[in-house]
């Protein structure tokens, strides 16, 4: 077993994640990523938190996206769904009343009325924004270069 605090897993992951900007990007297509939310799976046998819900691994697949993205400045961008779906850092299943997680604490609600029904809204402008940078560009129109505006901010 090992995870990406392993430096030679890290390593591992972050040549899948360029495997998938070159396979994403290779016909000149923008791609956006989303940041790693955090998690809470519950309590191992001793009450302490399970290692997949580490912020410190959260952190370092975060910072791999980010410096993978960055390679590719103009073509590839990193929405932050973390700091949507964990204000302050902290997990919680509810935003705004609305159940956006499954008990298990990792996956998203996915019911009527539930979590992507919440997040559809605040994450997918940003895609549209890409779309229409995409079809800019294929139309001959400069592109912007950097990052594009978040439509939803940390909280």
């Amino acid at each position: 077993m090992t995870n990406i605090l392993n430096p030679t897993f890290a390593a591992y992951v972050e040549g899948q994640l360029k495997k998938a900007v070159q396979i994403a990007t290779a016909h000149g297509a923008l791609m956006v990523m989303e940041t790693k939310p955090c998690q809470s799976t519950g309590e191992q046998p001793n009450g302490e938190p399970w290692p997949q819900d580490s912020t410190a691994r959260q952190d370092a697949y975060n910072a791999l996206l980010h410096k993978v993205a960055a390679q590719h400045p103009g073509q590839v961008y990193v929405q932050d769904l973390n700091s949507y779906v964990c204000p302050g850092g902290n997990y919680t299943q509810d935003l705004d009343g609305v159940p956006v997680r499954e008990s298990d604490g990792s996956h998203f609600d996915m019911e009527p009325g539930g979590g992507g029904d919440y997040l559809a809204p605040a994450i997918l402008p940003y895609w549209v924004e890409l779309g229409h940078l995409q079809e800019a560009r294929t139309n001959g129109a400069s592109v912007p270069s950097g990052s594009l505006p978040r439509f939803f901010a940390p909280q």
